[in-house]
C-alpha cells in the first residue's frame, strides 16, 4: 500500500517536505509518484524533498562531445542492463567523490531500492570493461515511461558517461522522453540537463508515470 505524502507544494523554500523514520517500497512508490524523493540526513530518519526547481534531462537534448564519442567507439566498454543492480548501488555508495564525505546510500536505502528493483520498479544501466568487470553505471526508479537517475559511479574514465549514453539510447527506444535527475550539478548540466518548475515537473510526471 502506497504511503500518502503531503502536497509537494507545501514544501519549504529549500524543498523539504517532511521526514520519516521508515523507508520501504510503499514509501518510495508513494513519493516518486508524487514528485518527491528521499534524502537521508542520519541513519535513523529520512528527509523527503520536493524542490521548487527540478533538474531534468530531456533525452533529445542530451549531448556529449565528439571527442568522447570517438573514445566510446575505440573503447572496449560493453553495455548491459540489470546484470548487477546491487553491485551498481554498492559502487555508488563506496566510490569517493570530490568534496563529499561519506554517502547518503545507507543500508536502509540500499535494502529499500533493492526490493524496489526486485518488484520491477527500478533498473541499473552498466558499463563493463574487458573480462566482465563493472566499470561504471547508474541506477534509479523506473515506472511507466518515467526514470529517475539516483546516482552514478565510475572506476574507469568515461565509464559512467558510457553507461548513461547507453541508457539514453535504451530509454528513447522505449518511448521515454526525459530523465529526472532531481538536483542540478555541473556534470549533468554539461550533458544538457536543465531545470523546470515544480508545477511543470508535476504535469510531466503525471503523464510519464501513468504511461505504459
Amino acid at each position: 500500500m502506497k504511503i500518502q505524502f503531503p502536497d509537494p507544494e507545501s514544501a519549504d523554500e529549500n524543498g523539504i517536505l517532511c521526514w520519516s523514520r521508515d523507508i520501504n517500497v510503499d514509501y518510495l512508490l508513494g513519493a516518486y509518484g508524487s514528485g518527491i524523493f528521499p534524502w537521508p540526513s542520519e541513519e535513523d530518519y529520512v528527509v523527503w524533498f520536493a524542490p521548487p526547481q527540478r533538474a531534468v534531462l530531456f533525452l533529445d537534448e542530451f549531448h556529449i562531445s565528439e571527442r568522447t564519442r570517438r573514445y566510446f567507439r575505440k573503447s572496449a566498454f560493453c553495455f548491459d542492463m540489470n546484470r548487477n543492480f546491487a553491485g551498481v548501488m554498492k559502487s555508488c555508495a563506496s566510490v569517493s567523490r570530490k568534496g563529499e564525505n561519506g554517502t547518503w546510500i545507507t543500508r536502509k536505502i540500499m535494502d529499500s531500492y533493492t526490493e524496489l528493483y526486485e518488484r520491477g520498479f527500478a533498473a541499473s544501466f552498466e558499463a563493463y570493461s574487458p573480462g566482465g568487470i563493472l566499470a561504471g553505471g547508474t541506477y534509479g526508479v523506473l515506472h511507466g515511461k518515467y526514470f529517475s537517475a539516483e546516482s552514478m559511479f565510475h572506476t574507469e574514465d568515461n565509464a559512467s558517461k558510457f553507461a548513461l549514453s547507453s541508457a539514453v539510447e535504451y530509454l528513447l527506444a522505449k518511448g521515454v522522453k526525459w530523465i529526472d535527475v532531481q538536483v542540478m550539478n555541473p556534470f549533468i548540466e554539461s550533458l544538457g540537463c536543465r531545470e523546470v518548475s515544480r508545477a511543470e515537473f508535476t504535469e510531466m510526471l503525471k503523464a510519464s508515470w501513468a504511461a505504459k
